[in-house]
């Protein structure tokens, strides 16, 4: 375990720095299932969502974007909701305070109704 929380932020740094080189932000939706899964296996094998270090990349940094991606493609949105439940079993507390209730509450609803044609 300690092997994988020292890896833990190179990982993250790579992967961020390959979605961000890929697809600007505001053009994420073309995230594909294979980073995603990666991001997932990540959360379930981490211990902590939380830096190592202070200036460590960390994947609570990541968070905005799986909140950001439930708007953008409803074809990842089974694995854009279990990337979110992940953070919030691992950090409820800290997930909070990066995404406050009513922000992730409203992306939530939204990403309902737009899924179900009403919007």
């Amino acid at each position: 375990m300690k092997q994988s929380t020292m890896l833990l932020p190179a990982g993250i740094e790579r992967f961020w720095s390959t979605v961000a080189h890929c697809y600007p932000i505001g053009s994420r939706k073309h995230v594909d299932g294979d980073g995603l899964a990666l991001w997932e296996v990540s959360l379930r094998n981490a211990s902590s969502i939380l830096p190592v270090t202070s200036n460590a990349p960390s994947l609570i940094g990541l968070l905005p974007g799986a909140i950001q991606l439930l708007g953008e493609n409803l074809d990842l949105l089974g694995t854009v909701l279990s990337i979110i439940e992940s953070y919030l079993l691992l950090d409820a507390a800290n997930v909070l305070k990066v995404i406050p209730l009513s922000v992730l509450l409203l992306a939530l609803t939204q990403c309902l109704v737009f899924g179900n044609g009403t919007a």
